[in-house]
């Protein structure tokens, strides 16, 4: 649905199912009132008593195991970006495409200096995302590199900590560096 005129504002268009799950529980009631019909009065609630339990029974959860809340230490290149000049769109590495956890804390980082990220989840994987974070494993090669300005990134975020060193290309500058990161401005060749 993301393709279609108005859905790409929306960020979980799965929601709509909704109105589908309403819409189902109107003709459940209407085929249990034609189903009880027949019955007399004392029978139909006590039928009605039953399908409810039922159904709560049905939806009936139980609780999952909850994590201990922590703190959450900001990296120092994100502390650095909340001073850099904006706007940008920031792109951190390494970026595995199937660890939701990984880009959770991308998007955690994030909040250090609220720009755009190519990072996050939201119950779906669009095609988009899959192509960049495939090429993105061969970073910094001239494919990864084309994929990231095609959408506008500017700034690449590597943690050196989790990644290693990686020869540079001429279409990256280094503009900050730490012990565990170093933050490159991506500037396609002109």
């Amino acid at each position: 649905m993301h393709p279609l005129p108005g859905f790409s504002f929306i960020r979980v268009p799965s929601r709509f199912m909704l109105l589908g799950v309403l819409a189902i529980a109107v003709l459940a009631a209407t085929g249990f009132e034609r189903l009880t019909d027949g019955l007399k009065p004392r029978r139909r609630h006590a039928a009605a008593v039953l399908a409810g339990v039922i159904i709560v029974a049905e939806c009936l959860t139980t609780p999952l195991p909850a994590h201990r809340a922590y703190a959450v230490t900001i990296p120092a290149a994100d502390r650095w970006l909340r001073s850099s000049p904006r706007p940008f769109v920031v792109a951190k590495l390494p970026a595995d495409r199937f660890n939701e956890r990984q880009h959770s804390t991308y998007m955690l980082h994030s909040m250090a200096y609220w720009q755009k990220t190519v990072h996050g989840h939201s119950g779906i994987r669009t095609a988009a995302h899959v192509n960049l974070y495939a090429a993105l494993q061969h970073f910094p090669s001239e494919a990864a590199l084309q994929a990231l300005t095609s959408i506008g990134v500017t700034r690449v975020v590597l943690h050196a900590d989790m990644y290693g060193r990686r020869n540079g290309i001429s279409w990256l500058k280094p503009v900050y560096e730490d012990a565990t990161a170093r933050v490159y401005e991506l500037e396609a060749p002109r």
